[in-house]
């Protein structure tokens, strides 16, 4: 009797095609689970219970392998391994407290930061004192100096000096003098050996140095503007990824390419992303963070309650994309040493994972579906008996059948461990198509690595 293996997942959730038409090795839904660099799924680790956030601050930042959060004057108090650091930010007019990290950059050993005020103003801070001749809502370094966008302007601070940015060396631009969709800056990122600054609708690459006289556009490029100024994220050895207005956009393909959302990384999962984005808003999503995971390089993008993520692995070809669920609203989130925090709206942080050498699990379901296959013969009905799986840990097993009711399934059972040597999983269906699906709850290792659906062609339907 014949059987379809899939022995891979490289490509992971892929919903730019039907249910019906997409490929093998492809999923509708991977939640709470990642491909591992076998091309294997993965579930997830648990987010562990960090620390409190210190009282009457807000947003998290890294210096170093420790944590901060932002609060409104007080003493310094320095962070530990397993506590936040307070940053107290000092000289903001009386009764005036963030509420929001807008973004920050390190310079040298001191962090500089960017708040909004509870009076709706901006304010810049180095290494806790007040800048008052800082402007703009998101900053980078790069060459000695500190860049900053605010509205259709760029700015950079005096040489060394970040608490200088209206003296000698300082420089401002007008970005929308040479494009009239550069009038809303969103953010700006290291691009290689440039500078790349985000609006809405366009972006620019500049040559920056030193003596910013220097200073040179390279490149407009329009259709490619972010929405979210903490999506904007170096990415590899080099890219940036952006949260777009219609979807995950990487800045090297919309630069070499016209047609770069074809071939851009964020493509498969472009309709998710944008259903995403109409039921929790414009607001939510402009608030989405970007972080790269220390210990494997994978790309998260994070929203309030959902963190979208991109396990890349060029050389065995994988490039697939799943979807964790925290189980917490998440107001801000940064790296520190090999980890991944997150603050959550009741002030706790939360870490990912144990540790290195022992990591934890916990009862968030992973959920696996798989798109429902025809085995290139969408018009033969077939009699499915039987499924054979490498598995480790236990799973759940449903089976879909019907391709006009995606929701529709048959439980099959429990698997765990490898059913090879115990003789086929049993399943009974007739159908042209079928839809795996493999759920778990166990807070223990599990990976799904391949799978064998059995069937036998049938004459009549």
């Amino acid at each position: 009797m014949p059987y379809y293996a899939i022995d891979h997942f490289s490509a992971g959730m892929d919903v730019r095609k039907s249910a019906m038409t997409a490929p093998a090795g492809t999923l509708r839904m991977l939640k709470n689970a990642v491909i591992n660099p076998g091309g294997e799924i993965e579930k997830r680790q648990a987010f562990v219970f960090f620390a409190n956030a210190p009282a009457n601050s807000v947003g998290l930042m890294r210096m170093g392998d420790f944590l901060w959060a932002v609060g409104a004057g007080g003493t310094t108090v320095a962070p530990t391994p397993t506590t936040v650091g307070y940053w107290p930010l000092q000289g903001l007019p009386g009764g005036v407290t963030p509420v929001e990290l807008l973004d920050y950059t390190q310079f040298g050993t001191k962090l500089y930061t960017v708040t909004l005020g509870s009076d709706g103003i901006v304010y810049h801070h180095y290494d806790t004192i007040y800048v008052p001749s800082g402007k703009g809502t998101a900053v980078v370094t790069i060459n000695k100096k500190i860049y900053s966008v605010d509205g259709q302007y760029v700015r950079a601070c005096a040489l060394n000096n970040p608490q200088d940015w209206a003296g000698t060396g300082a420089w401002v631009n007008d970005l929308s003098a040479a494009d009239a969709e550069m009038l809303d800056c969103r953010g700006l990122e290291v691009y290689y050996d440039k500078l790349a600054v985000l609006s809405q609708r366009a972006a620019q690459i500049w040559t920056v140095k030193s003596d910013t006289n220097e200073n040179q556009l390279v490149q407009t490029l329009r259709q490619a503007g972010a929405v979210a100024p903490k999506s904007i994220r170096q990415y590899g050895s080099g890219d940036i990824l952006y949260l777009s207005q219609d979807g995950v956009r990487s800045l090297k393909a919309r630069e070499q390419t016209i047609t770069a959302s074809v071939s851009d990384i964020g493509s498969p999962m472009d309709p998710y992303v944008l259903t995403l984005a109409n039921t929790v808003g414009v607001t939510t999503m402009a608030k989405a963070t970007a972080l790269l995971e220390p210990t494997n390089g994978r790309y998260w993008f994070v929203t309030e309650d959902q963190i979208m993520v991109l396990s890349n692995y060029p050389n065995p070809k994988i490039a697939a994309w799943s979807v964790f669920e925290p189980g917490f609203d998440v107001t801000d989130a940064a790296t520190a040493g090999p980890w991944i925090y997150l603050r959550d709206r009741t002030n706790k942080v939360w870490r990912y994972g144990g540790g290195l050498a022992t990591p934890i699990y916990d009862s968030a379901e992973a959920d696996v579906i798989m798109p429902f296959l025809s085995f290139d013969k969408p018009a033969t009905f077939k009699q499915f008996t039987g499924v054979d799986a490498a598995v480790t840990g236990t799973w759940q097993l449903a089976a879909g059948f019907n391709p006009a009711n995606e929701a529709a399934e048959d439980n099959l059972g429990t698997v765990t461990g490898p059913t090879f040597l115990e003789g086929q999983f049993a399943m009974m269906g007739h159908s042209t198509h079928c839809s795996l699906r493999f759920r778990t709850t166990a807070s223990t290792r599990c990976v799904l690595s391949s799978v064998m659906i059995h069937y036998q062609e049938t004459t009549t339907g």
